[in-house]
C-alpha cells in the first residue's frame, strides 16, 4: 500500500488551517503532506496506520503527526453515528525562527521532533487539546495564535505521549550531535538487517556493555533487544503493507535469522500472524 501525496488546501499566507470533519466514515487514503497535523477523534473507531505502525484508534484520542509522515484512519465497520474529527494543520517553516532561537520554546521543539514518528495523547491531555482545537477553529486573528500556543503548552506539559512509528521512521536528533546514544541508535539503524550485537554497539560508542545498557534504556525506554526487534518488525510491517513478497523473504530481509522466530515475535507484538496482518490491512 503506497502512500499518496496530499496537497493540504492552505494558502501561502496561512500558518494555521483548522477544520472539523463530519463523515459517514473515515475514508481518506493512506497519505502524507509536508504540514504537521493534530487530529482529535470525536467519533469513530477502527484501524490506524502511522508510518510503519498499525494499531487501533478510538474516540477520545488526539494525534500529533510530523511532516511527511504517512498515515491513515480506517473504520473497520461503518459507525452508527458517523465519523467526526477536529483537525489542525500547520507548517514549521514560518515558526522556525521562534523555535530555534527562543529558549522558552525548546520543549515544544522537542515535542515536534518526537512527532516525526507520530504521538498519541489520551485522557486529560486529549480532552484539553480538543477544547483548544475548537477555540482555534472559532477564533480569528491574534486570538487563534494565543489558543495555538496554549495548545502547544498543554501538549508539552502532558504526560509522555505514546510514540507510534518505530525508531526506523524517527530517531531522536539531540544536540550536540556527538551524543553517544544518538550515535548508538544511528549505528543500529544502519545495521539492523544484519546480525548486529549489543557488544558491537557498546564498542562503537566507546562504552562498557553494562554502562551502555543502562544509558541506552534511559535514552530510548527500551532495552537494546527491544529496540532492535522494533526496528525489524517495523521494516517487516512496511514490506507486508507495500509489497507482495513472500513472508519468508520479508522475515530475512528485515533482519530475522529464521522464519519461526519472526512469526513468534510478530504474533507477540500484534496478536496475529504476518499473513493475517496482511489480509486484514
Amino acid at each position: 500500500m503506497k502512500a499518496h501525496f496530499e496537497a493540504v488546501s492552505m494558502l501561502e499566507r496561512d500558518l494555521l488551517l483548522s477544520r472539523r470533519f463530519v463523515l459517514p466514515e473515515f475514508d481518506h487514503p493512506f497519505h502524507y503532506h509536508p504540514e504537521y497535523e493534530i487530529t482529535y477523534i470525536e467519533r469513530g473507531r477502527g484501524i490506524r496506520i502511522v508510518g510503519d505502525h498499525v494499531g487501533a484508534f478510538r474516540e477520545g484520542e488526539l494525534y500529533l503527526l510530523g511532516a511527511d509522515l504517512p498515515h491513515w484512519y480506517h473504520n473497520t465497520e461503518a459507525p452508527a453515528r458517523g465519523a467526526a474529527a477536529e483537525v489542525l494543520h500547520f507548517r514549521r517553516e514560518p515558526l522556525a525562527g521562534l523555535l530555534d532561537h527562543l529558549p522558552e520554546l525548546r520543549a515544544w521543539r522537542t515535542v515536534l521532533e518526537q512527532a516525526a514518528g507520530g504521538l498519541c495523547y489520551t485522557g486529560t491531555a486529549a480532552r484539553a487539546g480538543v477544547r483548544l482545537l475548537r477555540l482555534i477553529r472559532q477564533a480569528h486573528g491574534l486570538d487563534r495564535w494565543l489558543h495555538f500556543w496554549a495548545l502547544a503548552k498543554r501538549l508539552t506539559a502532558a504526560a509522555p505521549a505514546l510514540p507510534l512509528a518505530s525508531p526506523a521512521y524517527a530517531v531522536p536528533t539531540p544536540a550536540p550531535r556527538a551524543d553517544r546514544m544518538y550515535q548508538a541508535q544511528r549505528y543500529i539503524l544502519e545495521r539492523y538487517r544484519e546480525d548486529v550485537k549489543h557488544a558491537d554497539a557498546a564498542r562503537h560508542v566507546g562504552m562498557d556493555p553494562a554502562a551502555f545498557s543502562r544509558a541506552f534504556r534511559r535514552s530510548t525506554r527500551k532495552t537494546f533487544t527491544e529496540f532492535l526487534t522494533d526496528l525489524r518488525l517495523g521494516c517487516a510491517r512496511r514490506l507486508l503493507l507495500e509489497t507482495d513478497r513472500s513472508i519468508a523473504d520479508i522475515a530475512f530481509d528485515s533482519g530475522f535469522q529464521n522464519l519461526s522466530n519472526f512469526n513468534r515475535r510478530f504474533r507477540a507484538a500484534h496478536g496475529m500472524a504476518p499473513r493475517q496482518f496482511r489480509r486484514m490491512v
